[in-house]
């Protein structure tokens, strides 16, 4: 069996109670026409989530050191924010929105690096506080990251973004949705960045010849390494 772990208000987790505060919160949004009594129950936790989250402040891996050497959190900052945006987008309560912007000054995201995976959601926080907030910082901030992964980061011989040797196509993606989504916002030049998103789900479908989705095109993963 495997052994379960938890935070309490003793050994806290914002980090990640906040990225599942901003999980159900997300979900709340996209069930609410077909299941609104569940979503609801989804949108009441991810609230209780997020209180609980800014009010114990802590990053989750100092607590449960167990994780530390698997998943290591290196701020709990972004998460915070992220939780408050998803929170604003699911009820449109100006509170959430205001705690968004006051969690982004506190923990400084404004000097942060750019990026968005399991760790770091600082250019998704960009993203979504451009399509809600008046700061002309987010749209600066998201364009500046994605103009680099566009212009200047580093590509495998056929064209997979290289962010990091592990899980490199994960992070190719997530650039790709980024980039998907901030030219629909008209953040940056909507044709350079549709290309390179393109160019990287079309890779990960196989336009290599080699597809990383089983059963999708004719070569694909056929055993679990």
């Amino acid at each position: 069996a495997r052994p379960a772990y938890k935070i309490t208000t003793s050994a806290p987790g914002s980090d990640l109670a906040g990225e599942t505060a901003a999980a159900l919160a997300a979900a709340s949004i996209v069930l609410k026409s077909a299941d609104s009594s569940y979503a609801a129950t989804l949108l009441t936790h991810a609230k209780q989530l997020f209180n609980f989250a800014n009010t114990h402040r802590g990053i989750y891996s100092q607590s449960i050191s167990d994780a530390a050497g698997f998943y290591s959190s290196s701020s709990y900052a972004d998460e915070l924010v992220w939780a408050a945006v998803w929170l604003y987008k699911a009820t449109k309560d100006n509170t959430y929105l205001t705690q968004a912007e006051s969690l982004y000054q506190e923990g400084n995201l404004q000097n942060s690096n750019g990026g968005f995976d399991w760790d770091t959601k600082t250019s998704a926080v960009e993203i979504l506080m451009s399509q809600i907030s008046s700061n002309s910082i987010h749209k600066t901030k998201a364009k500046s990251y994605l103009d680099y992964m566009v212009n200047n980061q580093q590509k495998t011989p056929k064209g997979l973004l290289y962010i990091d040797q592990w899980g490199t196509l994960r992070h190719a993606c997530n650039v790709a949705y980024l980039l998907l989504q901030a030219s629909r916002l008209g953040i940056g030049d909507s044709t350079s960045y549709t290309k390179m998103a393109k160019s990287q789900m079309d890779y990960a479908l196989g336009s290599t010849g080699f597809s990383y989705v089983i059963g999708v095109g004719s070569k694909y993963p056929t055993h679990a390494q």
